[in-house]
């Protein structure tokens, strides 16, 4: 996936209680004009390295597909 590019996060809370949204902020770069539309999988792992939490979706939730994003263009995905 050469053509995207990780930027970096708004980091959630150190803790979050059982039941409670927890937020995350994802930037990415469009490098290249993407060739596809990607998907953006989330992992939460606990202190014990096991999966807590997965969440997978096309960045702004499936509304604005990578394939339609421009050379260049930043995006903030809330996951």
């Amino acid at each position: 996936m050469r053509e995207m590019r990780f930027l970096g996060y708004v980091p959630p809370r150190e803790t979050v209680s059982p039941g409670e949204v927890l937020r995350l902020g994802l930037y990415w770069r469009a490098r290249g004009k993407p060739r596809g539309d990607y998907t953006v999988v989330v992992q939460l792992r606990d202190r014990l390295d096991q999966v807590a939490f997965e969440h997978a979706t096309q960045p702004a939730a499936g509304t604005y597909p990578t394939s339609l994003w421009d050379v260049g263009e930043v995006l903030l995905e809330l996951a």
